[in-house]
């Protein structure tokens, strides 16, 4: 079952050392982070169970789906919560 589809950031080297600086930044505000391996990414989307959501993005990945040397304009830090219903 195919549940997230996401998209793999470069250079991971400067997003890894971003990440490092906030988990040593979460610990000096006396929160622990979390403790798995980082893997610099872009969360596209996630998908029910049902595949309605999947059907939905399949021409686009068909027709090559994300293009590689894209940049971003901006960068916006988000948390989410998955639960029963989603994130």
């Amino acid at each position: 079952r195919i549940a997230t589809l996401w998209v793999g950031v470069e250079p991971a080297v400067a997003v890894g050392a971003l990440a490092a600086a906030v988990r040593q930044a979460a610990r000096r505000a006396g929160a622990e982070p979390d403790s798995r391996r980082f893997i610099p990414h872009i969360t596209l989307a996630r998908f029910p169970a049902a595949g309605a959501a999947r059907a939905a993005v399949r021409p686009w990945l068909e027709g090559g789906g994300p293009r590689a040397g894209w940049r971003a304009g901006e960068f916006h830090l988000v948390e989410s919560r998955l639960g029963g219903e989603g994130a």
